[in-house]
């Protein structure tokens, strides 16, 4: 996710002489420009956006191992989180926090390199391309938030919820 931040301020470095001093930077749901800000309101925001959603999931992703169960929000918690899983529960939510920073990381690059595209060719409109950026995220999310219910559904059959592992 860092690299992608990177890449992004290469990339808006690259187009910056290119870029009108006027910078379209929202879109109503038509796609049409109806915001604009400066060449450099735009560095400084596209910047901070990233950052700050790159700091909090690397906050979350290093803070995990220490957060009390409860503030953890899987199915069948009392069991994953139990002495013997919690290393290896704690291990898969970080993969699945590490793809999913990924993604949106990446899901926010590609809006502001259409951003850049729309300001570039001096364009009205967002264009389809959103849309299909938009899509694949939400595919990409629901496909990884699946995988990771489905993972943490799965409990023996002998496990009664509620019931301690000093119980059992």
């Amino acid at each position: 996710m860092w690299t992608l931040t990177v890449v992004h301020f290469v990339v808006l470095i690259y187009y910056w002489p290119y870029l009108p001093e006027k910078v379209a930077i929202h879109f109503n749901a038509l796609g049409e420009a109806d915001n604009w800000t400066s060449k450099t309101g735009f560095l400084f925001l596209s910047m901070m956006v990233l950052i700050f959603t790159n700091g909090l999931f690397q906050v979350i992703i290093t803070n995990l191992p220490s957060f009390p169960k409860e503030l953890v929000n899987i199915p069948n918690r009392d069991y994953w989180f139990g002495e013997e899983r919690r290393e290896a529960t704690v291990k898969k939510a970080i993969n699945y926090l590490l793809w999913l920073a990924n993604i949106t990381c990446l899901f926010l690059v590609g809006l502001f390199y259409l951003i850049i595209q729309v300001n570039y060719y001096h364009a009205s409109r967002l264009g389809n391309a959103f849309w299909i950026l938009f899509v694949v995220y939400l595919i990409a999310f629901v496909f990884l938030t699946f995988e990771m219910m489905i993972f943490f559904f799965k409990v023996p059959k002998d496990w009664k919820k509620g019931e301690s592992n000093l119980t059992k």
